[in-house]
């Protein structure tokens, strides 16, 4: 157990947790707070498409003209810009258009895999999560995915809120709705991107909800929420990492494991609340 945690794969493991958690808790607080949970949903299951294109492409090719990370980057980009277009939260095609859009993602990947051709590729770790594996170069672009979404969550923070609780009010007010819904769908295509890279694709969707949902029981503010879903979420990840470890088990399936429990623990209180 030591030498696991003073290797190279550990302290990797460990940032993408500490950056996932980051992600976790500044938009997913936004994306349970306001509802938008199948939104989130749509965006994160895209990622397959993309990520599928670039092990096409480069197994077809013979050399690799963008990465998995960058080929889900762009997905998850045309993916909000595509939920963007809906104007508003409220538009009465909204369902069917999110899930087409998580359908297309998902059906193109797995087709392109079944293409690539004389390679091998184990899909549960894009599925599940492969967080013992990443690379230096993904750490530092998931670092600047992560940055960003700090500074824009610091410069916007109120008018997210503003736009999330109070729609009619905003317009009142007029503020750029439009531009500050874009905006946030933007964000939460950064952070399913991030997650990706620590649960997986099937399990980006734990990670962004369960976390601010547990933080929402034990918070007044957004703020607070905010705060302490990224003190759970790191927490709850690094007790599944160990489990993980100790039990020869799944790494992302384990983390995703450890926090859906504790959301039911925490059940009953969101109930009564």
């Amino acid at each position: 157990m030591i030498e696991f945690l003073s290797s190279p794969l550990f302290l990797h493991a460990l940032c993408t947790l500490a950056l996932a958690s980051l992600a976790s808790g500044l938009i997913g607080s936004y994306v349970v707070s306001f509802d938008i949970s199948l939104i989130a949903g749509s965006i994160s299951h895209s990622l397959l498409g993309g990520i599928g294109l670039s092990l096409f492409l480069t197994h077809t090719l013979g050399r690799e003209l963008f990465s998995p990370l960058l080929g889900a980057l762009i997905t998850a980009l045309l993916a909000s810009f595509l939920i963007a277009s809906l104007n508003n939260m409220k538009h009465k095609m909204k369902g069917p258009i999110l899930a087409a859009i998580w359908s297309l993602g998902m059906s193109l990947g797995l087709i392109f895999f079944s293409k690539t051709p004389n390679f091998g590729i184990d899909l549960s770790h894009f599925l599940a999560g492969n967080i013992l594996f990443i690379s230096q170069e993904e750490l530092s672009l998931l670092l600047f995915l992560d940055l960003l979404i700090l500074l824009f969550v610091l410069l916007f923070h109120t008018r997210f809120v503003q736009i999330g609780f109070d729609l009619r009010q905003a317009l009142l007010q007029r503020l750029p709705v439009k531009g500050l819904y874009f905006l946030l769908i933007f964000l939460i295509a950064l952070s399913v991107v991030i997650l990706m890279y620590a649960v997986g694709i099937l399990l980006t969707i734990t990670m962004l909800l369960l976390p601010p949902a547990i933080g929402r029981v034990h918070a007044i503010t957004m703020k607070e929420m905010m705060f302490k879903t990224i003190i759970f979420s790191f927490l709850l990840s690094f007790i599944g990492l160990g489990i993980a470890y100790m039990w020869n088990l799944p790494v992302g399936a384990t983390i995703g494991l450890t926090i859906s429990l504790l959301f039911f623990v925490c059940a009953p209180k969101q109930v009564k609340g």
